[in-house]
C-alpha cells in the first residue's frame, strides 16, 4: 500500500473505498472518485421541498453509483431507481455498491448498462415519466489536462473526466433531450454539476433545446464560490 501510495495512486483506491454523504462505497481505478462538490450536489437535492415526493430517478452516467446509491438511500418514496452507465469498467463497481446498498436498507437501484447518446437514438421514454434526473458527466475540456495534478490525470478514467474536446457541453445538450423526450415529468426536476466555465452556456444551450417557455433553470454556486450545479425544472404547459 504504501508503495503504491508513493507512486501517486490516490489514496481511496489504495484503500478500495472512499466515504461519501455517509456512506462507504467501493472504489477502484474503473471509476472517479467520489468529490465533495457531489456531496454538495446530493444536499442541495435533499434539501428542495419537491425531492422528497420523488418515486421515479434516473442517475445518468452513475460512475461508482455514489449519486443513485446517496439518493435512494435517502429518499422515502423512491419505488424505481435507474443508473446509467456505459463504462464496462465501472458497471461492476457500481453494481457491487448497490448490492451493498439492498443488503444494508432493502432498497434497490437498477443499473442499466448502455450509452447516453443511444438512448437518446431509440425514442423510448419511461411510462410514466420520471421524477427525477440526476447527472454528473463529463465535464473537463482537454485543454484544461495542464492543469491537472498527475495523481487525477494518471488513475482516473478521462472517460469520466473529459468531455468531448469538439463540445464541451455535449452531454448537457442531451440531458436536455432527454427532458424534451418526455423522460421527465412536468413539473419533474433535473439537477446536474458543471464546468464553472461553462456554466452559462450549458444553460442556454438547454433551455435552447427545451425551449425557454418549458424550463426554468438556476444556476447555484458550491462552497468555495464557484458556479457548479444547475437546477431545472421542467414546465410543458406553462
Amino acid at each position: 500500500m504504501l508503495h503504491d501510495l508513493s507512486a501517486g495512486t490516490p489514496l481511496q483506491y489504495v484503500l478500495g473505498y472512499a466515504y461519501f454523504a455517509g456512506h462507504r462505497l467501493t472504489v477502484a481505478p474503473g471509476v472517479l472518485i467520489p468529490r465533495p462538490e457531489t456531496e454538495e450536489l446530493i444536499e442541495l437535492i435533499l434539501q428542495h421541498p419537491e425531492s422528497r415526493s420523488s418515486q421515479r430517478l434516473l442517475d445518468v452516467g452513475t460512475g461508482s453509483g455514489c449519486i443513485a446509491y446517496a439518493l435512494t438511500a435517502a429518499l422515502p418514496e423512491v419505488s424505481q431507481s435507474v443508473a446509467l452507465e456505459v463504462s464496462s469498467e465501472a458497471a461492476p463497481i457500481a453494481e457491487a455498491n448497490f448490492e451493498a446498498l439492498r443488503k444494508a436498507t432493502g432498497r434497490e437501484v437498477y443499473l442499466w448498462k448502455h450509452d447516453l447518446f443511444a438512448l437518446l437514438e431509440e425514442h423510448t421514454p419511461p411510462t410514466p415519466p420520471l421524477d427525477l434526473i440526476v447527472s454528473n458527466p463529463p465535464y473537463i475540456h482537454p485543454e484544461e489536462a495542464e492543469e491537472m495534478t498527475p495523481q487525477v490525470l494518471l488513475h482516473e478514467p478521462h472517460l469520466a473526466l473529459f468531455a468531448p474536446e469538439a463540445s464541451p457541453i455535449a452531454y448537457y445538450i442531451a440531458l436536455a433531450e432527454l427532458v424534451a423526450q418526455g423522460y421527465l415529468r412536468s413539473g419533474g426536476n433535473l439537477w446536474v454539476e458543471l464546468n464553472p466555465l461553462y456554466a452559462t452556456a450549458t444553460e442556454e444551450a438547454m433551455l435552447e433545446r427545451i425551449g425557454r417557455r418549458h424550463a426554468k433553470t438556476e444556476l447555484i454556486h458550491d462552497l468555495s464560490g464557484k458556479v457548479r450545479f444547475l437546477h431545472l425544472t421542467y414546465c410543458p404547459a406553462e
